[in-house]
């Protein structure tokens, strides 16, 4: 029987790893660490003592070899950590490390003494003048009769400075006292406070603004002169600033006192501007669109205001469109951003092309530094060509415009390629296609998305899109490129570009007024450096109208693929599988793009 070129291939590799291996420990150079015992532990278990120390047992491609100066850190370390989690009597009774010479291999064995754990009897504090004693005991982690743990302990400290400072007390010291009963193994906390003067901000300078408006550092201020100094203050504001993209660096530090007076400090912001403008070029390759190029130009920074303006060329094998964008991010003066963008394109679908120019007005203001509120209106005059599904429209030119509101709740850590944190969005568009018989529309999406990291290097994500909408005259008054569609690289990927739902006698996609689209699940983790492999499990459909969704229509597929981060985005290659296939479908779909599917 022939074995296969693979199988040849696991077999010479391993018999390569097995010969290295070997030669290492006969060199006389390195024993290999087979078992690490423990004995004498309750507390913890032994796979949890391995964590703590370097001198760990091999895995299968992972050799640990054993080293007398690292074992002894090791032994160090472990004293160190049983401290650390209130065991004071803790100590390594002893260790011993057993050669096997026929094997190149070491056990080492470690008996060690836990002791009782140390626990907290009573918390104090004395000092105090601004915050009452009840107020402080309140703010910490640590509560009588929890053990003595020398990290909750800092962390105590670390918040008592951050409240005082968040209160104008920059200059306040605490100093924790800390006595222990090694009989009744007890141990009592005493914060020792000096809370010093509070201050208030006397000036406010910038420095380093060679083109930016000193107006446009100080509206993004989240403090004046005459308030309390907050360190929490001073941290939004060089994030606020930071967000404008007008700045390379952005430091906001208290500076000195002002004169005789202690109560009085001046506030620093330090700045190093980027560029103002940009010109970009780029290019790539996608499984939809085959290859694609775009060209920019943007000005961050019109005439010091921080008002922007950009243009951007793009083309590929079924796209093309040019685009005018502008943006005041402080409309009137408030915190309203207002983006106006003009732009004409040309875009080939599965069941038709069309090509579309207008533009759309978009005011966004922040509620919170998570939660976004925004309106937009939009014009588009559309002219439908080459229409390939059998629902041919009765009118092939059309034109829309529409009222969207939406709210958005955004904790991502990374908007492009997160790994932890939820997002949830809202939207609702009122609008009207005005042909021979004017039509207004309804239409409501709600996309969800959760992040969240497992272990180091491996996050498991969801998300969801739900879409409704709806018109008088039903789904054929509806223009078939405002229709809903599922399918594709960024969607249901067992399944060809917007081939999810109704399809017409020639397999075309006819759109719905109905969308589901859930990655249920979808684990990536990180392989080596910057490639990463993922699993994913897509469901979903479209329907011709929201009555008409049912369990047994539903649409899934499953798949895997790999990820490559790369300067420009993650690099995606996904495999899907469709797994109820009808007839004419194909049961497995490649998809290469850019960016994560959500």
């Amino acid at each position: 029987m022939r074995r296969s070129k693979n199988h040849n291939s696991l077999l010479l590799f391993l018999g390569l790893w097995t010969i290295l291996c070997f030669n290492q420990v006969r060199g006389g150079e390195k024993w290999k660490i087979r078992h690490v015992h423990f004995s004498g532990n309750t507390a913890f278990s032994e796979k949890r003592l391995h964590k703590v120390i370097l001198s760990r047992p091999s895995g299968f491609l992972n050799p640990i070899w054993y080293r007398p100066e690292i074992l002894a850190e090791d032994l160090r370390q472990l004293a160190l950590f049983y401290h650390a989690n209130g065991y004071l009597e803790a100590n390594i009774l002893s260790s011993a490390v057993q050669m096997d010479s026929t094997e190149g291999k070491v056990d080492v064995r470690i008996t060690l003494y836990e002791g009782d754990q140390i626990r907290i009897s009573e918390i104090g504090v004395i000092g105090n003048v601004h915050f009452s004693t009840y107020d402080i005991l309140n703010s910490l982690p640590i509560k009588s009769g929890d053990p003595f743990l020398k990290k909750q302990t800092e962390s105590s400290l670390l918040i008592l400075l951050r409240k005082y400072a968040q209160a104008g007390f920059i200059g306040a010291d605490v100093r924790p006292d800390i006595f222990v009963d090694s009989t009744a193994h007890l141990a009592m906390i005493r914060f020792k406070i000096q809370e010093g003067h509070r201050c208030r901000i006397d000036s406010i300078a910038i420095h380093g603004l060679r083109r930016t408006r000193e107006s446009v550092v100080r509206r993004e201020c989240q403090f004046q002169t005459g308030d309390w100094i907050q360190y929490s203050r001073l941290l939004a504001t060089q994030r606020n600033l930071y967000l404008t993209g007008l700045f390379r660096s952005v430091y906001v530090r208290p500076g000195g006192v002002h004169g005789d007076d202690s109560s009085l400090v001046s506030v620093h912001i330090e700045i190093q501007e980027n560029d103002a403008a940009e010109f970009l070029v780029a290019g790539g390759y996608g499984s939809l669109d085959k290859l694609r190029g775009r060209a920019e130009f943007n000005h961050q920074n019109l005439q010091g205001t921080a008002r922007k303006l950009g243009l951007k060329l793009q083309v590929s094998f079924i796209h093309r469109s040019a685009e005018i964008a502008f943006t005041e991010p402080w409309a009137f003066g408030k915190r309203w951003r207002t983006d106006m963008t003009m732009r004409i394109e040309q875009q080939e679908q599965p069941g038709f092309d069309y090509t579309r120019h207008g533009g759309r007005i978009l005011v966004g203001h922040p509620f919170s530094e998570f939660l976004d509120y925004k309106m937009a209106y939009r014009v588009d005059r559309t002219k439908l060509k080459n229409i390939r599904t059998s629902q041919i429209p009765a009118e092939l030119r059309n034109d829309i415009r529409s009222f969207t509101v939406s709210l958005a709740f955004d904790t991502r850590d990374n908007l492009f390629n997160s790994s932890r944190g939820v997002f949830v969005e809202w939207s609702h568009e009122l609008g009207r296609v005005f042909t021979e018989v004017d039509d207004g529309f309804y239409r409501t999406i709600l996309m969800m998305k959760g992040f969240l990291p497992v272990t180091p290097g491996t996050i498991v994500g969801s998300g969801v899109e739900l879409g409704w909408m709806t018109v008088a005259g039903g789904i054929s008054r509806i223009p078939l490129q405002e229709r809903f569609y599922a399918g594709g690289p960024n969607s249901i990927r067992g399944f060809r570009y917007q081939h999810v739902g109704p399809l017409d006698t020639n397999g075309f996609p006819e759109g719905g007024q109905a969308k589901v689209v859930w990655h249920v699940c979808e684990l990536r983790r990180t392989v080596y450096r910057m490639i990463g492999a993922a699993v994913f499990y897509d469901l979903g459909g479209i329907w011709e109208h929201p009555k008409t969704v049912t369990w047994k229509s539903v649409q899934s597929a499953f798949g895997g693929g790999l990820r490559i981060s790369t300067p420009f985005g993650v690099a995606r290659l996904d495999l899907g599988v469709n797994l109820n296939p009808s007839p004419f479908e194909p049961k497995t779909q490649w998809h290469f793009s850019m960016g994560q599917a959500f």
